[in-house]
């Protein structure tokens, strides 16, 4: 009877065990998870502040033309002031899109087809050239998971226009 109590007791204790390895397993993703949604929420924060104090530095007409050109003018090649400051406006609207994903607000099945409007919008010329200057002003995540697609759809549709030369050429 006594061996029958020990055997008890030492599966009591490897079964303790184990629920204690589950259970600090289970705090350490919970730990990670908690970083991750932090993380996401800090850098959607900062976006909203910087639209916020865009939308109101933008509402003095005093101080829109002269802020437009000192922020935005002058180094965008072919983009004015205001089309630099709007592609600027437009990145962050998709910076956060991309957040919102990564944070698991952002609806799953529309995420491909987003994905693809975002790089080929961003190819298009002049806002290639705008986010040639300002993508080292987004989160690096943002930019390494972007600029490779962006890179691709404007490969794409250099290689498209081309394409479309070439008969008329003949």
């Amino acid at each position: 009877m006594s061996v029958d109590i020990k055997a008890l007791v030492d599966i009591a204790q490897v079964v303790t065990a184990i629920a204690t390895l589950l259970a600090l397993i289970a705090l350490l993703l919970q730990v990670r998870l908690l970083k991750s949604q932090l993380l996401t929420s800090n850098q959607l924060t900062v976006m909203k502040d910087e639209r916020e104090i865009w939308e109101m530095a933008l509402t003095d007409p005093k101080a829109r033309e002269g802020l437009l050109q000192e922020v935005f003018g002058g180094h965008t090649g072919s983009a004015s002031a205001s089309e630099s400051m709007v592609a600027s406006m437009l990145f962050d609207h998709y910076e956060k899109i991309y957040f919102q994903h990564r944070s698991g607000a952002f609806p799953e099945e529309l995420w491909a087809s987003w994905e693809a409007h975002i790089a080929k919008m961003v190819a298009r010329p002049t806002l290639f050239a705008c986010w040639e200057n300002s993508k080292a002003t987004f989160w690096s995540e943002f930019v390494t998971y972007f600029d490779p697609k962006i890179r691709k759809a404007a490969a794409a549709a250099q290689a498209r226009s081309i394409a479309a030369v070439k008969p008329q050429q003949s």
